[in-house]
């Protein structure tokens, strides 16, 4: 829950005029759209707010905070946010690292979060062993959602002269790299977590 009140914050936020300048959200109206711009603001700042307060009233160790941070902060999403601003990403390496910090660092703290809601029955070694693997998972997990949503929304993104793994790489060079990041992702959990196995598996479906 707290994860994605950070997630719906972003969506408010990178909606506005002075950073993604879109007018719909989901096929609806975006919040600055529907009402305003200051609203759009405040909204999202007070559900970013709410997370950390949700998140602090879930008895977890105070790693938590500090998880939900990174994935959120300049070395997560918000970096992630900063370089799609500037417009650097002009080829595979560059969207991978963007989309690195801007996708895959949330889904690797929705993973690390997760793991923590087991501190109490593992030891301390499984813990860090699995942080690893989960960790190297994300990454690649991260980039297959980026790109699969990228070969979907090809024709929106064609009309915005957006920079995405679509134009970069054309349609086959997209999915050559989908099904790479998918095999390292599958790869990486090492015949564990079945779940995350099916969800990796289910996203290369169009």
């Amino acid at each position: 829950c707290a994860l994605e009140l950070i997630h719906c914050y972003s969506l408010a936020h990178d909606d506005l005029p002075c950073m993604d300048n879109s007018d719909l959200r989901r096929g609806k109206a975006a919040c600055h759209v529907k009402y305003n711009e200051a609203i759009a603001l405040l909204a999202g700042d007070c559900l970013h707010s709410l997370a950390f307060a949700i998140l602090a009233e879930c008895n977890l160790p105070a790693a938590a905070v500090r998880i939900l941070a990174h994935a959120a902060g300049a070395e997560g999403m918000g970096g992630g946010q900063m370089l799609d601003l500037q417009a650097n990403a002009k080829d595979e390496p560059s969207l991978r690292k963007m989309h690195e910090l801007k996708t895959g660092a949330l889904f690797n703290g929705a993973l690390q979060l997760g793991l923590l809601c087991r501190a109490d029955s593992v030891d301390e070694e499984f813990l860090q062993k699995e942080s690893r693997r989960l960790q190297e998972f994300a990454a690649p997990f991260g980039r297959l959602f980026q790109i699969m949503n990228d070969i979907r929304d090809a024709a929106a993104d064609s009309e915005l002269g957006k920079t995405t793994y679509f134009t970069v790489l054309g349609e086959r060079g997209a999915k050559t790299l989908a099904n790479e990041a998918r095999e390292e992702a599958i790869s990486a959990l090492g015949g564990e977590y079945a779940r995350l196995t099916d969800l990796t598996n289910w996203i290369c479906k169009e």
